[in-house]
């Protein structure tokens, strides 16, 4: 809960940035960086996310035990599932 209000809130801030320039320099170019700024920051939020939800998968650990052992019984449990699962 703390990490989306955070999120929130930088994403007001950098909001407030693209208005903040441009009712200082007079130029629309400020009003259109800030959203563009703020998708950006909320895209790199959700993917530093993925990293760390995946950084032991990447890094070559296997996969936790219940995983491992539960998606394959639970597709041998469909019947358009053939036999041959090696697990």
């Amino acid at each position: 809960m703390l990490s989306r209000c955070a999120a929130a809130l930088v994403g007001l801030l950098i909001r407030r940035w693209g208005l903040l320039g441009s009712q200082l320099t007079g130029s629309a170019l400020w009003d259109r960086r800030g959203p563009v700024g703020r998708d950006r920051a909320a895209l790199l939020r959700r993917a530093l996310i993925l990293i760390q939800s995946n950084l032991s998968l990447l890094i070559g650990q296997a996969a936790p035990q219940g995983i491992e052992t539960g998606h394959p019984r639970r597709a041998a449990g469909q019947p358009e599932v053939e036999d041959g699962w090696s697990c």
